[in-house]
């Protein structure tokens, strides 16, 4: 809806073109708008749509759970991402790879790392981190001994000390390679990243 008024009240030199003038009362206007689908005197709330908080979903050798549901209020369509973590893996997986989101029938969802996340995956020879990802949190890695390879796809912000206890050499590729190279080994004295 558009509505256009100009005012040429005490300015005489602004002239309007009378054919495309209404005269209006000089003391006061009210104007009502109709808008059709919405109840402004309604009170809208967030309904989940989606997976619940705390289901689970595995996806590619990875386990990931609901912190965070989707919703979508009704009468503003508005619409909210969900949030997920890797909360485990597939214990008989070589290669595990963690989304950068998570998309469940219309729904997405942005993963975020557990601490401790690959704690244990023996079997495991080499992860991708998503771009959601960007902290190495407590044990994620701990005696992952059989670990070579690590693909990041952003520059970490924070690397928690010993995280990857138990590895031996680790070759990391990916986004901002070098620098998540520095930051792993200033917090991993006993592995070798290369």
């Amino acid at each position: 809806y558009m509505l256009m008024s100009v005012c040429t009240y005490n300015n005489p030199s602004n002239k309007v073109n009378e054919a495309l003038s209404t005269k209006l009362p000089s003391k006061s206007l009210s104007i009502t708008f109709d808008v059709k689908g919405v109840d402004f005197d309604k009170s809208y709330k967030a309904e989940t749509v989606g997976l619940a908080k705390g289901k689970t979903i595995k996806k590619s050798g990875v386990t990931y759970k609901v912190t965070t549901a989707a919703t979508y209020t009704e009468g503003t369509d508005k619409k909210t991402t969900g949030k997920v973590q890797v909360t485990g893996f597939d214990k008989k997986a070589k290669t595990l790879k963690v989304a950068d989101t998570i998309k469940v029938g219309t729904e997405s969802y942005a993963v975020t790392s557990k601490a401790g996340a690959f704690k244990g995956a023996s079997k495991v020879t080499a992860v991708t981190l998503g771009k959601k990802v960007k902290s190495i949190g407590k044990d994620t890695f701990v005696n992952c001994k059989k670990l070579k390879t690590l693909t990041i796809g952003v520059k970490l912000s924070s690397v928690t000390k010993n995280s990857f206890k138990g590895c031996k050499t680790v070759k990391v590729k990916g986004t901002a390679a070098a620098a998540n190279k520095k930051l792993l080994a200033k917090q991993n004295k006993t592995v070798k990243f290369k």
